[in-house]
């Protein structure tokens, strides 16, 4: 998974500079959402490595009433 999410975004950013260079808009549409879609996911990853690992104790500064 890790080797996927280096790869893919190199990807998308090649085909955002692809599109950009030939100037065409689907070509470099393409690669944007790539990079949005891998944004997401690495954002969708570290959101479930944090909810898997479980509730947090306390800081000493939050006071429970």
């Amino acid at each position: 998974m890790r080797y996927s999410l280096v790869v893919a975004p190199a990807l998308a950013v090649l085909a955002a500079f692809w599109g950009w260079i030939s100037q065409s808009q689907v070509i470099l549409l393409d690669g944007v959402s790539a990079l949005i879609g891998m944004v997401l996911t690495a954002l969708s990853l570290r959101v479930s490595r944090i909810a898997d690992s479980g509730p947090r104790r306390a800081s000493r500064s939050v006071r429970r009433h």
